[in-house]
């Protein structure tokens, strides 16, 4: 599956809003803060977005930034300032109000992957430590809401729910940053079709990775979760306890 014989490949470059590398590069500006939005983030709806564009673009806008200036006592920024901030302001809400560019952007947030490791040392109470864990993991969720690992005290049936959620978790999380070829760089089709075809395995060898990630964390939990252990516990107490007795009628039978 090698590159075509005419295609000149080069490794750098990576597809618009998603960075090369497992992270944002270095310097680049954060889209939610240009917004103000750094608190929220993924967390985000796009009317909190469209509203926070809107805002922040009176400042620099070709035709409102006096305006913005006069009704504000704000000095008027520097033409250059304020059209490098307004094209910034646009690339930002370009790339947040699109779906798929945000999830490709949110794929490269700073993010915790870690996962508890099993079994815990003792002392350490599982719901504050798979808790946060599967929170933290709720965001990448097609399905919304996620259910919560919940407390010891939770019906087994909201326990039963949890698991069944996430043993069949389904991730929207995408790769781009992973990507080796630029597909606008491409010379001509056969070029840019090897190019897709090689950054399709670099993502789905990272969504491998991710899946056997989740999977690890949910069956981690499953294994070590008290309420399960003490369902499996009951459960074979009862067969025992049918056991025996439908021993006791069959020897009474005779």
């Amino acid at each position: 599956d090698g590159a075509p014989a005419a295609a000149a490949v080069d490794d750098g470059g990576a597809r618009e809003a998603g960075p090369r590398g497992k992270g944002k590069s270095a310097g680049e500006a954060d889209l939610y803060e240009l917004l103000g939005l750094e608190n929220r983030r993924w967390l985000a709806s796009q009317d909190e977005i469209r509203t926070a564009y809107r805002k922040a673009v009176l400042r620099c806008h070709p035709d409102k930034r006096h305006e913005y200036a006069a009704a504000t006592g704000e000095a008027p920024l520097e033409e250059e300032e304020a059209n490098a901030r307004f094209q910034a302001l646009q690339h930002a809400n370009d790339v947040l109000s699109d779906l798929k560019r945000r999830r490709e952007y949110d794929s490269v947030d700073d993010f915790d992957d870690a996962i508890p490791k099993v079994p815990l040392p003792p002392g350490d109470d599982f719901f504050a430590v798979f808790g946060p864990v599967f929170v933290r993991n709720a965001r990448w969720s097609e399905r919304q809401p996620v259910p919560t690992l919940g407390t010891a005290e939770s019906p087994f049936a909201d326990v039963a729910r949890f698991y069944n959620f996430w043993y069949d978790f389904r991730s929207w999380r995408v790769f781009a940053a992973e990507d080796e070829h630029d597909l606008s760089e491409a010379e001509f089709r056969e070029e840019r079709r090897w190019m897709e075809r090689q950054n399709d395995k670099l993502r789905a060898a990272r969504k491998k990775e991710e899946t056997a990630r989740i999977a690890a964390l949910v069956e981690g939990a499953y294994n070590h979760d008290p309420r399960v252990r003490a369902h499996l516990e009951e459960e074979r107490q009862e067969k025992e306890r049918a056991k025996r007795e439908a021993a006791d009628r069959a020897a009474r039978a005779e």
